[in-house]
């Protein structure tokens, strides 16, 4: 009898019975689909929180360390991906003669990379105008000398003569503060702000014209 009636009710009320039946499994699929979505989005939460993060970890060397044994311990702590040496060097000021009149800056900072930098953390450094390898400013130092790709900025060494660097590219450091903070400094001791005038240089360029001022003056690099 039971047979027979689902039969009859099939035939007879095929509307009244595949409408509800469709609402429900409607409703089904819509949970099914949000469960899925929510189950998803937490299993990628952490990868897309840090796909966002710029430099998560530098390390300071100090004097009495070199920057290859310091980089090996890194290299071997657990969940070290990239590594890469980047040397950096305070210099008086920048200036360049543009159109007749002499643009000068305060004090300067000057960035060695190594030729994979680019390539191992390609969110740290954006390219604006000319190429992304050589002598690159900073966009604000680009602004505050009045200087574009194929122009010569000149940059003053402490102790040593002034160096002349011609321009091929001007760049963004989207993640300036990070790139520039002081490691292990005391709690709101970090500079306000990154600095103005910066010069990113490749590794060989800085070794032969800005490591020696260790020599003359080892708090500048």
């Amino acid at each position: 009898m039971i047979r027979i009636w689902l039969r009859g009710v099939v035939h007879r009320r095929t509307a009244m019975l595949f409408g509800p039946s469709a609402g429900v499994a409607i409703a089904v699929a819509l949970l099914a689909s949000l469960g899925m979505f929510l189950a998803t989005s937490k299993a990628t939460m952490t990868q897309r929180a840090v796909t966002a993060v710029p430099v998560d970890w530098q390390v300071q060397v100090q004097p009495s360390a070199t920057a290859v044994e310091v980089r090996q311990i890194v290299n071997d702590a657990a969940g070290t991906q990239q590594t890469a040496i980047v040397d950096f060097a305070k210099v008086p000021s920048l200036s360049a003669q543009i159109a007749g009149t002499t643009q000068t800056t305060g004090a300067a900072v000057v960035v060695g990379l190594p030729p994979s930098y680019t390539t191992q953390f390609p969110t740290v450094i954006r390219t604006l105008a000319g190429t992304s390898a050589g002598v690159l400013v900073a966009q604000q130092t680009a602004a505050n000398l009045h200087v574009g790709v194929g122009d010569t900025v000149r940059v003053q060494r402490v102790g040593m003569a002034p160096l002349s660097m011609r321009v091929n590219g001007v760049v963004d450091l989207p993640s300036a503060d990070s790139f520039f903070q002081v490691v292990g400094a005391p709690a709101h001791s970090q500079p306000l702000a990154p600095p103005d005038n910066v010069i990113l240089v490749p590794s060989a360029n800085f070794a032969r014209d800005f490591a020696p001022i260790s020599s003359i003056s080892p708090a500048a690099v």
